[in-house]
């Protein structure tokens, strides 16, 4: 058995490996107390710094959550801190899937019924005197209580930090998540049928006023308003940078936005300019280079997908064309289907009388009555009973 001392010296030498300061107040080692988390100082807008600081924060946070002495509750008050500093986006921060297992969700009880959140190790963390939660987001969940019961649950809406706190009290008809720095709220009418929306910050000041008829969450620096029965832009100010002229409108996405008028769609920029004329009949927002765009012709409705210049990558000719899953699209024409890769090419030949999307390497397609599984070389893996 190692004695209090050595147990202690020990400690020290481990937790000093690893850059975690910490001070041991009694000379009993299974009693640690004090031990802190801090972030290291980095230029945000330098990518190369900050890619080598959040390695090395997040192999600190990984090994204080591993220490079983210390409570769950402080733990999770260090994972806040990371992400507030580092991103509560994965696009931002590549560690964000593997600590979001240890968030506070979302925990009920029967009775009374109720909704609140618990730790990652399942003890609670609030009450659950809530009729609705929601996950977190930047730091704060939304969480509702109802007020009527009549016909069915009135809510109203307000948000609670990692303590369990509300700090933004349960006052509005509607509230979105939190998204970059900022969420969508709407007063004055119930389910906000016809109130108005505006957006309030982490204090829960009302920054820009509630007075749009409809509204999206910010985008890359942009949220989409609508005045007037008109759509446009507005930045993290309330400035309205893209006029208020469009029938209809999607949040930005790699840069680009999906607006309409007259329904016609096409694609403008963060300035506002029309880079893809507004020639498509249905358009959805870019991911990952691509974007998916529909055309109405004498012969039907015809599918394909452009790149940001609005080049047919994938020609608009298709009579059903679904998103990509693990580097290929499922396309079809004349009742036959097939796959495509991101250059356009029919990699799997448009010979099937039905298929699903691929995942972990295999699809599921049937032909003449018979289904199977193919994977991308389109070798049969495995088959299907009658």
């Amino acid at each position: 058995m190692l004695n209090s001392k050595l147990k202690i010296f020990l400690l020290i030498i481990i937790l000093n490996g690893t850059n975690l300061y910490c001070e041991v107040r009694e000379n009993n080692a299974d009693n640690i107390e004090d031990i802190t988390f801090e972030i290291s100082k980095f230029n945000r807008d330098n990518i190369e710094e900050k890619s080598k600081t959040i390695e090395k924060d997040y192999l600190k946070l990984k090994k204080l959550i591993e220490i079983k002495s210390i409570d769950v509750e402080q733990k999770t008050k260090w994972i806040f801190k990371f992400l507030d500093a580092y991103s509560w986006n994965k696009k931002e921060n590549k560690y964000f899937d593997e600590l979001k297992k240890y968030i506070p969700y979302p925990c009920c009880s029967t009775e009374p019924y109720g909704y609140g959140f618990c730790y990652f190790d399942g003890s609670p963390m609030t009450e659950k005197k809530y009729y609705s939660v929601g996950e977190f987001s930047e730091g704060l969940a939304k969480v509702s209580v109802a007020i009527d019961f009549k016909f069915d649950a009135i809510e109203k809406y307000g948000f609670i930090d990692e303590n369990g706190k509300e700090i933004i009290s349960t006052k509005y008809d509607y509230a979105g998540r939190f998204s970059e720095g900022l969420a969508l709220v709407c007063l004055g009418s119930t389910y906000c049928a016809n109130g108005k929306y505006g957006f309030i910050d982490k204090t829960g000041k009302e920054v820009i006023p509630i007075k749009y008829q409809k509204a999206f969450s910010f985008e890359e620096g942009l949220a989409a308003v609508m005045l007037n029965g008109k759509w446009g832009f507005i930045d993290r100010n309330g400035m309205e940078v893209i006029p208020l002229k469009y029938d209809s409108v999607k949040s930005f996405s790699e840069g680009l936005a999906v607006v309409e008028i007259d329904g016609k769609y096409g694609f403008i920029d963060n300035k506002g300019k029309e880079v893809i004329p507004l020639k498509y009949d249905e358009a959805e927002s870019f991911k990952d280079g691509l974007a998916r765009v529909k055309i109405d012709t004498r012969l039907g409705t015809k599918w394909g997908f452009i790149d940001k210049k609005g080049n047919e990558v994938i020609p608009v000719k298709y009579d059903s064309i679904n998103p990509f899953y693990e580097g290929l699209s499922a396309v079809g024409l004349e009742c036959k289907y097939g796959f495509v890769d991101k250059n356009g090419k029919e990699v799997i030949p448009l010979k099937y009388d039905e298929v699903g999307n691929f995942s972990n390497g295999i699809v599921r397609v049937r032909l003449n009555d018979k289904w199977f599984y193919i994977d991308k070389n389109e070798n049969i893996v495995k088959t299907e009973k009658p």
